[in-house]
């Protein structure tokens, strides 16, 4: 490659780079793609492209009415985090679909698959996330994936499938990466991703970072399997199904207010009759716990760092906080304002349905929280914070929050309305037990965060030669 007059926005390519690489597209010769190619060949390794180490594969695609509450579990795109599969969410397809789609588009996941985004609506979502398939929950025989999730299986006598992860997480291979996306609707094909140069490091480097990998995974893995005990034993019997009744059920005129969605006449029919069958005391919230108002206004404070907690930054399916963003209070979004100490529980008063809640954690005490939130403070004398957490994430709690939910395009909670709910209260020694629990849990996951970084960083590091002595 070559820059003319020191202008990044001009270069020129080999012809011979150009034919062998079968692509016709300025994006996929960006500069930035190519500094990064000239790099890796410097390198003191071996290098091969993606397609030389594994195969890859896509899936198939249900259509929306194929999907189901049973069957064969199918992973699409929202179930990739960048820090490990997420299983809680997950769809299922009936047998009797599967079968009519025959065994050539029927893609079984397996083990040390590595799953990543193949698609989305626009191309700077493609990319970002990868996640290995370490394991697969015991309740699932077989599991499959969508065509917008692109499988690759590595070639274990080739490469270290962990290594591998680490290094597709890496700017490195998320530049090329992006150069290969297709279309306004961003598209990534199999045939694209098989460009991806890969620097094969020695067998020693590849083993220490991918054990990195690895314990992130296991400890992921602790943390699932705990959580979904937890739930089995303490939230299971205020589990909601909505049979054909949620259909088919008559109100009376004179019941009718000021609203006139379904669900808000309904679910009053439902949630006592789960409330009386659970073993547990029922409280209203307002009665063990009460709502923080406290604000801050981060612009008085120009040249103050502060950490900003919003609601994208928790993960709906753990309930955890897996990343906050920082900056000087001159620099404060809008909606940076409420003030958030250690132990509080946020919950987003947007779309509670979606379950993003989350404990305040020690080291966020006193850090800035998005006015999406609604800030709890439990009453410790009769639950902790632990316990209402874990409730408050329970079926029955989430469909009352739902249903205070008001407005169209973004239906929210307003004012003190969560206070009304009901929420199952477990006695104090089974409280106990769920504190340890949950921040075992916590523990895991802020644990696991931490190793996947690491692992990326130290594959980052040893290309740019922070780390000579190791490659």
């Amino acid at each position: 490659m070559r820059v003319f007059n020191k202008d990044p926005q001009i270069w020129s390519i080999p012809y011979k780079e150009v034919m062998e690489s079968d692509v016709l597209d300025c994006k996929f010769f960006n500069i930035q793609r190519m500094e990064i190619i000239e790099h890796l060949n410097r390198l003191k390794c071996p290098i091969y492209k993606l397609k030389d180490l594994a195969k890859i594969f896509i899936g198939k695609t249900p259509e929306r009415y194929e999907y189901a509450d049973y069957g064969i579990p199918i992973i699409k795109v929202i179930n990739i985090t960048n820090r490990g599969l997420r299983w809680d969410n997950i769809s299922f397809i009936p047998h009797e679909v599967i079968k009519k789609w025959g065994r050539k588009k029927t893609l079984k996941i397996k083990p040390l698959d590595i799953l990543i985004p193949s698609a989305a609506h626009s191309p700077e979502a493609i990319g970002e996330k990868a996640d290995i398939v370490s394991f697969i929950p015991n309740n699932f025989k077989q599991v499959l994936c969508t065509a917008e999730v692109e499988v690759i299986r590595p070639d274990i006598e080739s490469i270290n499938p962990y290594y591998l992860l680490a290094y597709l997480r890496s700017w490195h291979a998320r530049i090329q990466i992006k150069s290969v996306i297709r279309g306004q609707t961003a598209h990534l094909y199999p045939f694209d991703l098989a460009k991806i140069i890969i620097p094969i490091f020695s067998t020693d480097i590849q083993e220490k970072i991918g054990n990195q990998i690895k314990q992130a995974e296991d400890l992921r893995r602790k943390s699932y399997e705990k959580r979904k005990n937890l739930e089995l034993k303490y939230t299971q019997p205020y589990r909601v199904k909505l049979g054909d009744d949620f259909i088919h059920f008559t109100v009376k005129r004179t019941e009718i207010g000021e609203r006139l969605d379904v669900e808000y006449y309904h679910f009053p029919r439902l949630i006592p009759e789960i409330l009386s069958k659970g073993p547990y005391s029922v409280y209203l919230l307002s009665d063990i716990a009460t709502i923080s108002r406290k604000t801050i206004n981060p612009k008085r404070y120009p040249k103050k760092v502060f950490n900003y907690v919003e609601i994208s930054n928790i993960d709906e399916a753990e309930g955890d906080i897996t990343h906050f963003s920082q900056f000087y209070g001159i620099h404060a979004p809008q909606r940076a304002r409420r003030l958030l100490r250690a132990g509080d529980i946020v919950i987003s008063s947007v779309r509670t349905y979606r379950g993003a809640i989350a404990i305040i954690p020690p080291e966020l005490d006193k850090s800035i929280g998005s006015t999406g939130f609604i800030v709890i403070k439990p009453n410790t004398e009769l639950i902790n914070a632990e316990t209402l957490w874990l409730m408050l994430r329970s079926d029955v709690c989430i469909l009352q929050m739902s249903r205070l939910l008001a407005g169209g395009l973004y239906p929210a909670i307003v004012g003190n309305e969560i206070l009304k709910i009901k929420v199952p209260v477990p006695p104090k020694d089974a409280q106990k037990k769920i504190a340890i629990e949950v921040s075992k849990i916590l523990e895991w996951n802020a644990k696991s965060r931490k190793l996947n970084m690491k692992a990326t960083q130290k594959v980052e590091h040893i290309i740019e030669g922070k780390e000579p002595s190791l490659i």
